[in-house]
């Protein structure tokens, strides 16, 4: 890597997630104040599960909110200030924009368009649009992501098949 190359900082998942998460915890929040007005007995009733709900909630939040930091020695995948996954551009063999099922809903699958980066031609991505420690990783595709995902892997994944039209 050379000495004055820019690192870029990408966030990874879609935002209405966080905006999701951020409503229900107000929603939680507003559930547990009106608890703590009422007599002791039914307090119990709904401030205790409502800051267990607090608790997941925030934590899909912050497991949600996953950037990809890009170099010229690879593709750093984080969440929080946890390291989850680091892939080099030499060990890719396809950057390409894929479809991704995000939800499934009643039997209906939504999808949504994300950059795909494979270490073997063809993997298929985990449902839901979040990463893991294991390959393949996505980046939601936004004009910003794709252009700074091309720029990448067209100077330095030179093994790997680049379709990010």
């Amino acid at each position: 890597m050379q000495k004055n190359e820019e690192k870029k900082t990408l966030f990874t998942g879609p935002k209405y997630v966080v905006v999701l998460c951020l409503f229900f915890i107000l929603l939680t929040l507003a559930i547990v104040a009106v608890g703590l007005t009422l007599e002791m007995a039914h307090r119990f009733l709904i401030v205790f599960p409502g800051i267990v709900l607090l608790l997941i909630l925030g934590g899909l939040m912050v497991f949600s909110i996953q950037t990809a930091v890009l170099d010229g020695e690879g593709v750093l995948f984080r969440f929080c200030w946890f390291r989850l996954a680091f892939v080099r551009w030499e060990d890719l063999r396809a950057v390409e924009r894929d479809d991704v099922t995000v939800a499934d809903i009643a039997g209906f699958e939504i999808k949504k368009d994300f950059i795909v980066l494979r270490t073997i031609p063809r993997q298929t991505p985990r449902r839901g649009g979040i990463n893991r420690k294991d390959p393949p990783w996505v980046i939601k595709t936004t004009p910003k992501n794709v252009a700074a995902v091309r720029e990448y892997a067209e100077k330095y994944a030179k093994n790997a098949e680049i379709f990010l039209w």
